[in-house]
């Protein structure tokens, strides 16, 4: 990779599944990415991109000159130093956006996990993954690392709680953390952002759901 073009364009097919979702997080449209991820377009220089991008986890450093790694170093070394991690025992911390990706299980995920965490009160849990996005605000602020535990039965939920929901083509196959609440139908739930500017209610259909995961715990960006 010898452009900040071809290093963005790994970046984005290695931490996100769609372009657009990328596209979402970083606030720029499809149409617009695309010269920036093309050998011989454009290279993405704004400030306000690039904070962005820094913030969603891109060693800036890496995309200007390819010098160093991909990932900003200091969320794994920091996660580490507050957390009990080991190499195969514990949970798996798995460095990509799992919001991003078609997965059912966090078993379908390709990648191998990053490490593993060993936090007894957590020890429970299915997986850790960053958050990123603001939607979730002031709950889950975008770099958060969050703890889930996958739930076997959609008909014992805990309204009103935040969880990690995966449902098939007939609910457009989303990848979300929502706030979850009870629909006048017992067959579906409705899911709800926490930050106003996200308004809006989605109703979900339980049988399109494939996965659903609750949210235990997060490790804030702020302490990391």
């Amino acid at each position: 990779m010898d452009t900040p073009q071809e290093r963005l364009k790994y970046f984005i097919l290695s931490q996100y599944k769609k372009i657009k979702d990328f596209c979402e997080d970083l606030g720029i449209s499809p149409y617009s990415i695309d010269k920036y991820i093309n050998k011989g377009h454009s290279v993405l220089t704004s400030a306000d991109y690039i904070q962005k991008l820094s913030e969603m986890g891109l060693n800036i450093e890496w995309y200007r000159t390819g010098k160093g790694e991909m990932l900003q170093e200091h969320e794994q070394s920091n996660i580490k130093q507050i957390l009990k991690v080991k190499d195969k025992e514990g949970v798996p911390y798995f460095d990509l956006n799992i919001t991003g990706g078609i997965v059912e299980t966090f078993n379908d995920i390709l990648e191998k996990p990053s490490f593993f965490i060993d936090f007894l009160p957590l020890n429970d849990c299915t997986a850790y993954f960053p958050f990123w996005g603001d939607s979730m605000m002031p709950l889950l602020n975008s770099g958060d690392v969050v703890a889930v535990k996958k739930v076997n039965n959609t008909n014992v939920l805990l309204w009103g709680e935040a969880y990690l929901i995966i449902t098939n083509a007939n609910s457009n196959n989303l990848r979300t953390v929502k706030l979850i609440f009870k629909h006048a139908d017992p067959s579906k739930i409705i899911l709800r952002a926490i930050n106003p500017a996200f308004a809006g209610d989605i109703e979900v259909n339980k049988e399109d759901i494939i996965g659903i995961y609750l949210i235990k715990g997060k490790i804030s960006k702020i302490l990391i």
